[in-house]
């Protein structure tokens, strides 16, 4: 086996290179979508809640009524297609993303600690997990 030169004297010289810092979007950044977070929040629990069998959506054709929920015609097959997929599971998603955004709003306002920044793990893992 060969190396390269100077490649096996760089880790006792502690010449690693450090790993680049990670780029922070701006506050006003971070403050839209914060925003754009909780109106979405607010639709899906409307859409949630206010779901009817009745009306036309992904699994159903519809009776031919006006629409009742109350988050119109993409929040009826929005809850349609979670209560179909997840069943009543659906309600899990509401209430982690609530804490998922309370997190956020808190990271926002007192700044994220250092010893969070190391420990945590990707949030796509978490949402594929949920």
């Amino acid at each position: 086996m060969t190396f390269s030169l100077g490649t096996l004297g760089a880790e006792r010289a502690g010449a690693c290179p450090e790993p680049a810092p990670l780029m922070e979007a701006p506050p006003w950044r971070r403050k839209l979508a914060l925003i754009a977070g909780a109106v979405a929040w607010l639709l899906l629990m409307l859409a949630m809640l206010t779901h009817d069998a009745g009306d036309a959506a992904f699994t159903t054709s519809g009776a031919g009524e006006p629409l009742r929920n109350r988050a119109g015609l993409l929040g009826a097959r929005v809850a349609d297609l979670l209560y179909f997929l997840l069943g009543f599971s659906a309600w899990w998603l509401p209430l982690v993303s609530a804490r998922a955004w309370l997190s956020a709003l808190a990271n926002l306002l007192r700044g994220p600690s250092p010893t969070q920044a190391e420990a945590t793990m990707p949030r796509w893992m978490f949402w594929l997990g949920l």
